[in-house]
């Protein structure tokens, strides 16, 4: 990240209406990692049942966070009773229930990429979108948020028309023109335009999450207006910043990466050339994990700056406080143990990108879908939760 002013932070003059009040305002705010997500649902499924009574007026979320911040937005009980229905939603999902990955499918996409290949695009092969197909996913969403026949998610329209939420924000990549785009929808309009990256008013609909969880390559992009969008976390370099400009005075950010030491590289033992899957892996770790680490780290010094000059206006800011969670565990290099569960088809697909010949496991825990993985992960969050729900409370009340 560039070391330069963050412009979520505003002079308190030019701020969205929703950053001028001095009330306590606390953003959840949840990250990507394909099915690493199921974290998430582990983790605040835990503290929803240690702590009932906290409460989170503001939701972000980008790529698989996105699926769990539209379920939890869209439930119309308590944190407690939404977070257990996004676990049920977890211990339900399947990869059959994400993607379609048969032996058919598989192949003929992988022929339609060959042929294009072969033929230097020249258009004597058929295109493909995407290397699996996400009807699947698309149906168990529809099952489990319910949306309108138009696919607005009416589950958040109405909480954030009760009041019961202030605003609900979903991140993707808008694949024309390579910014950032997050989609609000919120009590009062809010919209802002920075370098890269925009928030515009939207009444929120299951295409905001299709598209927000559209990985490069592997699922196909969503139209949205008149653009099409995929993943959110591509082109995402502060992840923090919609819930700031939603007037969060407090974020909880849940992460899917864990904190990892400096690797050192045995002097004796060569060291193999890196397989695809594992280059591959640490692609979509540096789009989807390693930024929120980077965009916290711009925030924790900005608020120490803050903190050593509290006579000082420096153009309005003011401070935001921030707990970032991580996994207790390497959640990613458990994935190998569960390879078995993936179609066989695509497992075939994925092992041919040498999965197999690295330690490394990130894009096999990226497009994990199977129960035991799911449910694995699942309980780490809730052990990490029991571990931190004292210091979240406290952080939530205070």
């Amino acid at each position: 990240m560039k070391n330069t002013p963050p412009t979520e932070f505003l002079p308190v003059g030019s701020s969205p209406p929703m950053l001028k009040g001095k009330q306590n305002k606390v953003a959840l705010m949840l990250g990507g990692g394909g099915a690493r997500a199921a974290y998430h649902a582990g983790f605040l499924r835990r503290l929803g049942e240690l702590h009932p009574e906290l409460y989170f007026p503001i939701l972000t979320g980008v790529s698989a966070g996105a699926i769990n911040i539209a379920c939890l937005g869209s439930g119309p009980g308590s944190f407690r009773e939404n977070s257990v229905r996004l676990a049920d939603f977890w211990s339900d999902i399947t990869v059959g229930q994400v993607f379609n990955a048969d032996w058919a499918a598989t192949l003929a996409n992988m022929l339609r990429w060959v042929g294009r290949l072969a033929t230097g695009g020249s258009g004597l092969a058929p295109s493909t979108r995407s290397l699996v197909n996400t009807g699947p996913l698309r149906s168990f969403l529809s099952a489990a948020l319910k949306p309108g026949a138009d696919g607005r998610l009416l589950g958040v329209a109405d909480n954030v028309r009760r009041g019961h939420l202030d605003a609900v924000a979903i991140t993707t990549t808008n694949y024309l023109s390579g910014i950032s785009t997050t989609w609000v929808e919120s009590r009062e309009i809010v919209s802002w335009s920075r370098p890269g990256r925009a928030g515009l008013p939207a009444d929120l609909g299951l295409d905001h999450v299709m598209a927000s969880c559209a990985l490069p390559l592997f699922f196909p992009a969503v139209r949205l207006e008149n653009a099409w969008h995929g993943d959110g976390g591509i082109r995402l370099v502060s992840p923090l910043s919609p819930a700031i400009h939603l007037g969060a005075t407090k974020i909880l950010a849940i992460s899917t990466r864990p904190p990892r030491p400096f690797p050192t590289a045995d002097p004796i033992r060569p060291v193999p050339y890196p397989a695809p899957a594992s280059i591959i892996g640490q692609m979509l770790d540096a789009v989807f994990l390693d930024v929120l680490d980077q965009d916290a780290l711009h925030l924790q010094r900005l608020n120490h700056l803050l903190a050593g000059h509290p006579r000082q206006n420096l153009d309005g800011l003011s401070q935001v406080e921030l707990i970032l969670v991580r996994p207790s565990v390497d959640i990613g290099a458990l994935a190998a143990a569960h390879e078995r569960d993936l179609p066989r088809a695509f497992r075939f697909a994925i092992r041919g990108l040498g999965t197999r010949d690295t330690a490394q496991s990130d894009l096999l825990a990226t497009v994990m879908f199977s129960h035991s993985y799911v449910g694995q992960l699942m309980a780490i969050g809730a052990r990490d939760a029991e571990a931190r729900s004292e210091e979240i409370a406290a952080f939530v009340r205070g």
